[in-house]
């Protein structure tokens, strides 16, 4: 395998997977993002790349972020290889901002100068990773030295594209198991992808909600359900027409006011 090579924060994702294919990834990566599946993929790529069958627990290390030291990082990282050219080391939720200034220090060092057969990789899983722009010395030393990858939330139809390509290439064929049509009363479901060859389920469907009745002159366009509030229109008036009725109402009146004018004016004239 190539010399690994340390790369700062400008990277991400396609430069990882790039990386992966090509053998050379770098020393240190932040993972961080909602696709879970997808960063738990990229870790277990790189085990797979690094660290030979059947010598994981030699050189495959998993720490847990809370409560750990900068110095035990260190001895970890700085641990030799056995039987293999690397090791890999994995760090889960580990808050490096809100480490104490002398632990901060002892990271920044360790950044600088780290093993070149190690690959160490923070997962931000249940802690959210934001950086804190006023320490400017690790942020300066992360984008120095370690390449920042985030797992966006993909797509599903996108997410399962890809599922699809990745099980195709070990020799498993999916197919859409389940899936119904939302109806006006009944949910529906988007359906679970399912290999054919072995029967895992490789990805949960959704709920679809249901979509309501849709009612147009007393009847639903859907189904063909009755309106149950309908109330149909009066012959020669529109239902809801208010301007309508008050311009009918308005006309009367001044009907009836001319009518009276014209039985009041001639019996006037007579009593002159």
């Amino acid at each position: 395998m190539a010399k690994k090579e340390s790369r700062g924060r400008s990277g991400g994702y396609e430069a990882l997977r790039a990386a992966i294919k090509a053998g050379v990834p770098a020393n240190l990566y932040i993972f961080y993002g909602e696709e879970r599946y997808l960063l738990q993929n990229m870790v277990q790529q790189l085990k797979e790349l690094l660290i030979p069958g059947g010598f994981e627990e030699f050189n495959y290390h998993r720490l847990g972020g809370k409560g750990l030291t900068v110095q035990e990082l260190a001895e970890t990282a700085e641990a030799m290889p056995m039987m293999a050219e690397h090791t890999l080391v994995t760090v889960t939720d580990l808050d490096i901002f809100k480490l104490d200034e002398g632990q901060r220090t002892a990271l920044i060092e360790l950044l600088s100068d780290f093993p070149p057969y190690c690959t160490m990789v923070f997962l931000y899983e249940q802690v959210p990773y934001k950086r804190d722009g006023k320490m400017k010395k690790l942020c300066a030393a992360l984008n120095e030295h370690v390449q920042e990858v985030e797992f966006a939330q993909q797509e599903r139809s996108d997410l399962l594209k890809w599922l699809k390509r990745r099980f195709a290439a070990t020799g498993h064929d999916i197919e859409l198991v389940g899936a119904k049509p939302a109806t006006c009363t009944e949910d529906g479901y988007t359906g679970d992808e399912v290999c054919k060859t072995c029967g895992e389920t490789v990805a949960k469907g959704e709920v679809v909600k249901a979509t309501g009745h849709h009612y147009k002159d007393g009847k639903c366009t859907d189904c063909g359900e009755k309106d149950p509030n309908y109330q149909p229109a009066q012959p020669g008036v529109k239902t809801g027409d208010a301007s309508s009725v008050t311009l009918w109402v308005m006309l009367l009146t001044v009907s009836a006011l001319l009518a009276a004018a014209v039985v009041v004016l001639p019996r006037r004239k007579h009593t002159r």
